[in-house]
């Protein structure tokens, strides 16, 4: 399985995912990227990740929106 965003009307957006210790190993600006739960092509532990994922709609192009969450790698 795969961790990726999606939605309608986003313009632009970034995806970053990072270990509990802050070390980042995914990062992407396409909703058409997802995390398969590796780094630098090797597998991460079983373990919770932090995600951050910013964005702008169409509907407000100007403001940038937050989004601050927790995803667990199973395996």
């Amino acid at each position: 399985k795969t961790f990726n965003a999606f939605g309608h009307g986003i313009v632009e957006y970034e995806l970053y995912v990072y270990t509990r210790e802050g070390l980042l190993v995914f990062h992407s600006t396409s909703l058409e990227d997802s995390w398969k739960g590796d780094h630098n092509g090797t597998e991460c532990p079983r373990a919770a990740y932090t995600y951050i994922a910013r964005y702008r709609t169409e509907i407000e192009p100007e403001v940038w929106h937050k989004q601050i969450g927790t995803v667990i790698l199973l395996r």
